[in-house]
């Protein structure tokens, strides 16, 4: 009799299951009719991707002016200050997203790539699962092709805005966008002197910490005008102003439109 002399066991195949990227998208809009994209200066702590359907506006950098051609489609890191102008009314379209670690500490400059690449993956008209994966995927791309030198230089890891004492601050800032702060409450937050706080802030942001406060809470207020039914005397309570007339003055000074101005812009078709 022979003996069996081979036993079968069981086999599990490795796991490969891959983790999954840090990428969030917070707010985007297609085709949107603008008559004014007047910002005096706009800063964000996501990654803003502007492309337009047709000519009319200028993004300007501290060192360079992007006129938005249909053909130009331009990625603005987080904390990268930037204005707009109108020329004429246009076609507008936007994506906000956030990175994980991987895409932290780009220098604040803005990218530029071609749309053409990307404009059959984000034709409108797709289902919604469709057209958020086609949304991610874009995304993704448009990083994974951004060139290595707007990273700074990796042996060195000196990254424009990788101080992560002034980084703890400005998500502290940020998850606290109407509470407002003194100068000694920040320096202690990053366990700094005054004169070195405020040096190393103004060196990753470009603007001092109150004008960057300033800048959020409009920012925030931009988008409870367009992306709720608030009224604007209940987005002036809600956003620690007195009433809607010091909401409206102090918003068409920052943003050059009154908040009334500028709900009307966005929802216009």
């Amino acid at each position: 009799m022979v003996k069996n002399r081979y036993k079968i066991i069981d086999f599990a195949n490795p796991s490969r299951e891959l983790p999954q990227p840090e990428l969030t998208i917070v707010n985007y809009g297609f085709h949107r009719h603008l008559e004014y994209w007047n910002s005096p200066r706009c800063i964000s702590k996501f990654w803003r991707l502007y492309w337009n359907d047709s000519p009319g506006a200028i993004l300007e950098f501290n060192d360079c002016s992007i006129v938005m051609s249909p053909g130009t489609m331009v990625l603005i890191p987080p904390y990268t200050m930037s204005m707009a102008h109108t020329i004429s009314p246009f076609i507008h379209n936007f994506v906000e997203f956030s990175t994980g670690t991987s895409f932290a500490s780009p220098k604040n400059k803005p990218i530029i790539f071609k749309t053409e690449k990307y404009t059959e993956l984000l034709l409108t008209g797709k289902s919604v699962e469709k057209q958020s994966l086609a949304i991610y995927v874009t995304i993704g791309s448009l990083l994974l092709n951004i060139p290595p030198e707007n990273f700074g230089d990796p042996a060195t890891n000196q990254h424009h805005t990788s101080d992560e004492r002034i980084r703890k601050v400005l998500e502290y800032m940020d998850k606290h966008q109407i509470q407002k702060y003194s100068l000694d409450e920040l320096c202690r937050c990053a366990n700094l002197s005054k004169p070195r706080f405020l040096a190393l802030f103004k060196e990753t942001t470009g603007i001092t910490p109150r004008l960057y406060w300033v800048l959020h809470r409009m920012e925030l207020i931009g988008k409870l005008l367009t992306d709720t039914d608030m009224s604007i005397s209940e987005i002036a309570a809600q956003t620690g102003f007195v009433d809607r007339s010091h909401l409206s003055r102090v918003f068409c000074q920052h943003t050059g439109m009154t908040p009334a101005a500028m709900r009307k812009n966005h929802r216009h078709r």
